[in-house]
């Protein structure tokens, strides 16, 4: 196209500026979305890697998430490992109970009453399908030896579940609970937990002669 006077004008193919601005503004946001971190339904970040980020980066991220999921679960075995079974005093009662030394709700509790012959026992690992009141019973099984003790549920202080007690008379079958294996079974509705029995130690004869009456 010329204009009058022979005086070329600018070459330009129509639309082309356009064509050119709207791939800049296409790569612009391309480049926005490219660095956004996606999440997925589950809450997850997606894998969107910007591309500041180099491959051995992201890989030694994951490494560290790695080490940081390991190091937890190294905790929570430690937990578990510092359990212990201990024999103290509630009041005038002897008491003997599993759990982390100075713990104030201990996995599972006995507790002797001579006088009235009778021993109480208390689980502390939660329980499923009862509700606070309901009738509920307590398993304890050591290789052939076993016994059910009934109880009732209650609500446990320090956490939102329904723990389980009940009392048993002074009986021989109790005791032999804590002697010939390595690991003392507790089932309550629900609920089902081996309590090693490495720490018992000399614990159990004692306990069994406090819950002898007195004559």
């Amino acid at each position: 196209m010329q204009r009058a006077g022979g005086i070329a004008a600018p070459h330009c193919v129509p639309g082309t500026f356009m064509r050119r601005r709207s791939f800049r503004i296409i790569a612009f946001f391309a480049s926005i979305l490219f660095a956004v971190n996606a999440v997925d339904r589950d809450g997850a970040a997606a894998r969107i890697i910007h591309p500041a980020v180099t491959a051995s980066e992201v890989e030694l991220a994951a490494t560290s998430r790695k080490k940081q999921v390991k190091k937890g679960k190294k905790k929570d075995v430690a937990a578990k490992d510092a359990r212990v079974w201990t024999l103290g005093r509630d009041a005038t009662r002897p008491v003997l109970q599993f759990g982390l030394p100075g713990s104030a709700e201990p996995l599972i509790a006995f507790s002797c009453q001579p006088e009235a012959g009778l021993v109480r026992v208390v689980s502390f690992i939660g329980s499923r399908g009862v509700r606070l009141g309901d009738g509920a019973r307590l398993r304890l099984s050591n290789g052939t030896a076993r016994m059910e003790i009934a109880g009732t549920a209650f609500a446990a202080d320090t956490k939102n579940e329904v723990d389980v007690g009940g009392a048993t008379r002074i009986d021989a079958r109790l005791f032999a609970l804590f002697h010939g294996g390595d690991t003392l079974l507790l089932e309550v509705p629900g609920k089902k937990i081996g309590l090693p029995l490495k720490t018992m130690g000399a614990k159990a004869d004692a306990f069994e002669k406090s819950c002898t009456p007195r004559r």
